[in-house]
């Protein structure tokens, strides 16, 4: 609850805000797209020698879908999602984003795109 809220006494907020930046969602996508999430290593951590040395990184990255559904799940409890950036959004993202848009519309929201 933010002070303006509390001094007005409101019990809930009036409207929640998001705004999606889509250059930053582009980039994010390129990076689960190249990082991805990493098969699983057959070969045990505990069995490296001394002679081995460190064992390889391990990165814990998430798929496109992942992402996406991280995004669903934020955008649950916003009313106004602002759209910033939207030429950032071609191919199968624009395809990604629209399926999102759908879903987040019929749960009562409504988009602002920027210019």
């Amino acid at each position: 609850m933010n002070r303006r809220d509390f001094l007005l006494l409101r019990k809930e907020p009036r409207h929640r805000e998001f705004e999606l930046a889509c250059d930053r969602l582009y980039m994010q996508c390129l990076d689960a797209q190249v990082t991805g999430p990493q098969p699983e290593d057959p070969a045990d951590p505990t069995e490296t020698s001394a002679s081995e040395g460190e064992p390889p990184a391990k990165f814990a990255g998430r798929s496109r879908e992942q992402l996406f559904e991280a995004l669903d799940r934020e955008l649950l409890e916003v009313e106004v999602l602002k759209v910033v950036n939207s030429q950032w959004l071609v191919g199968d993202l624009r395809q990604d984003f629209d399926r999102l848009m759908e879903g987040f519309c019929a749960r009562g929201g409504r988009v602002e795109i920027q210019t």
